[in-house]
């Protein structure tokens, strides 16, 4: 850029754009984190906090002190550590454990129909395809192989190797989000209906979360047992204008 012409300008603009790269990836993650809670604990949030902004400023507050370390004079040796751990291995086991949870268990012909649903179309056989087998495959092999290909932490190319206690305390932040899945894996199978194992497993690994009852493929609605056109009829009933009130005669 030195040698550009405007070179400050292009600096600037460099930078900038830099700026709102980070800003837009701390609000997408922020989001995630606010929309998860609220959905998890609903009626406590709605209790206690009121209203969606202090969820937002205590997440931020919560996440500023959690950085604080990063600003350290060794800040440099913290952030490679959580790097190495948190973005190299979790983040392959968590997006693989996303997809199974859409394609498999949600499934991937109801992803299909709320595609349908909002675009008007259905996604091609390649993209089902992706979603069953081949992004579950794939991410999973990348994982293996590098779990495979595990090398203990190090800084500046290995002049610096962390001691045992650094590489435990990597792992254990890496455990913070490994341990959620099977954690909750089995409470839910324990809280599961059924009187056997494979009753229990069955319910456990069912969806509870229903399609559409306008565009489901049943004749039946599932909660509350009408037809497709009784539930498009009371849709349109209620979507209709209040008549106006006569004029005295």
């Amino acid at each position: 850029m030195a040698k550009m012409p405007a070179s400050q300008l292009w600096a600037v603009l460099f930078f900038f754009m830099l700026l709102c790269l980070g800003m837009n990836s701390q609000f997408a993650i922020v989001e995630v984190v606010v929309t998860s809670i609220q959905d998890g604990f609903p009626n406590w949030i709605k209790k206690r906090l009121m209203c969606h902004e202090m969820l937002v400023l205590i997440v931020c507050v919560v996440s500023f002190l959690f950085g604080l370390p990063h600003i350290t004079e060794g800040g440099i040796y913290f952030f490679q550590l959580v790097d190495h751990f948190a973005a190299s291995i979790s983040i392959m086991y968590l997006a693989f454990f996303e997809v199974i949870a859409i394609s498999w268990f949600y499934g991937a012909h109801r992803l299909a129909k709320n595609v349908h649903e909002m675009t008007g179309r259905h996604p091609s056989l390649y993209f089902r395809f992706c979603w069953w087998i081949a992004a579950p495959v794939l991410i999973m092999a990348v994982w293996v192989f590098s779990l495979i290909d595990y090398e203990p932490p190090h800084y500046n190319n290995g002049e610096y190797k962390y001691p045992l206690w650094a590489e435990a305390l990597g792992w254990f932040i890496a455990s913070l989000s490994l341990l959620c899945i099977p954690a909750f894996a089995v409470i839910v199978f324990i809280r599961s209906e059924g009187n056997s194992f494979m009753e229990k497993l069955h319910n456990s690994v069912k969806s509870q979360m229903e399609e559409c009852c306008v565009q489901c493929e049943p004749d039946k609605c599932i909660h509350t047992g009408a037809s497709k056109e009784e539930i498009r009829e009371m849709l349109e009933t209620k979507l209709q204008p209040p008549l106006a009130p006569r004029a005295p005669s």
